[in-house]
């Protein structure tokens, strides 16, 4: 996983939860979409900083303390890391090519941690399949290391994969969250 994080800039860990667990997590964020604020935003709607506080989200609330997921961080990141509280929750939201590093820049921030001196990894559960479809994650390899001979390509996961990616590496969400709902029949939902 390590190697291929410092090589290519993502990994997928395969069939990391249980479809019950995905299918519980699915109906907690309907729920949640439904009765609760949210923000309107790129075509969807966004919880940010949700993790940790956000009680009607009931055991996702602290996906961010699973042992497993932990196990995962320490496996690239070793013990001494920390959690810098920046979860969002995404519904249908829509996304072109970016960096996550960049992109608070753009807005006017300048967060020392994003120098290229820091490693900062992104631990993000798509819960809908993407096996056989181009409606989920895209990176371009290498990109964050600043090679960009690779071509974009999508991350072929399923609901139950966990995908991990260097927030510097160039990567986008959906951009037609309007054409997966009219072939799927579902919402699409990102987890970070």
């Amino acid at each position: 996983m390590k190697t291929e994080l410092e090589e290519k800039g993502f990994f997928t860990v395969k069939n990391f939860f249980k479809n019950e667990e995905i299918d519980n997590f699915r109906n907690l964020c309907n729920q949640y979409f439904q009765n609760n604020k949210y923000y309107r935003g790129h075509g969807g709607h966004i919880l940010p900083g949700w993790s940790g506080i956000t009680p009607e989200l009931k055991e996702m609330n602290f996906l961010h303390e699973d042992q497993r997921i932990l196990d995962v961080v320490e496996s690239v990141m070793g013990t001494d890391y920390i959690f810098a509280q920046h979860s969002d929750l995404h519904q249908n939201k829509a996304s072109g090519w970016h960096t996550d590093t960049k992109d608070y820049e753009r807005g006017g921030g300048n967060w020392p941690n994003w120098d290229d001196d820091y490693f900062i990894i992104k631990v993000s559960v798509l819960l809908q399949d993407h096996i056989d479809n181009n409606f989920g994650l895209w990176v371009q390899p290498k990109t964050h290391k600043n090679i960009m001979t690779e071509r974009p390509i999508p991350i072929r996961s399923s609901k139950t994969d966990l995908i991990v990616f260097d927030q510097k590496i160039v990567h986008r969400g959906m951009n037609d969250s309007v054409t997966y709902k009219k072939l799927y029949k579902q919402d699409r939902y990102l987890i970070t």
